[in-house]
């Protein structure tokens, strides 16, 4: 079947199958990034210049700003505490550190862990923080003080 039969003119697409050229207009030639930023009369900056220096200033003000913030706050709270020399050493425990190196401490300052200690060794709360005065932070020094001295009673 090499014969085609005739389309009609009521069904052609309106849409050409090939556009047609381009025609040359006689433009005006563009005028260079160079000219431009001469006629907008600030001093050879174009307005992506000015905007991408604008946001660098800004991030730069808000990263200083955000690392004086820190160190404020870092710095802030020891220096504005009043605490004797004593207690500036620091706490026998830290309660913002947990895992292993925590449960090795034990704190004479915290009830609730010298409360722990007394029920532990079955002894007052005055005792269990005598002991654990005396022993120091270590809570192995300090489990073995409070069985020497449950041992020295019993006898």
């Amino acid at each position: 079947m090499t014969h085609q039969p005739p389309i009609p003119e009521a069904a052609t697409s309106p849409y050409p199958l090939r556009p047609a050229p381009i025609a040359v207009s006689e433009a005006k030639p563009r005028q260079s990034a160079a000219r431009k930023t001469e006629n907008a009369g600030l001093g050879g900056l174009s307005n992506t210049v000015i905007g991408i220096g604008a946001a660098i200033g800004i991030s730069a003000v808000a990263a200083i700003g955000g690392v004086v913030l820190a160190r404020r706050r870092r710095t802030g709270a020891k220096a504005s505490s009043k605490a004797s020399p004593k207690s500036r050493r620091g706490k026998a425990d830290d309660t913002r550190k947990r895992g292993a190196a925590d449960r090795r401490r034990v704190a004479a300052g915290q009830p609730y862990e010298v409360a722990y200690f007394a029920r532990k060794h079955k002894i007052s709360t005055a005792e269990a923080r005598d002991i654990i005065q005396e022993a120091g932070p270590d809570r192995n020094a300090a489990n073995a003080l409070a069985s020497k001295r449950a041992a020295a009673s019993v006898h």
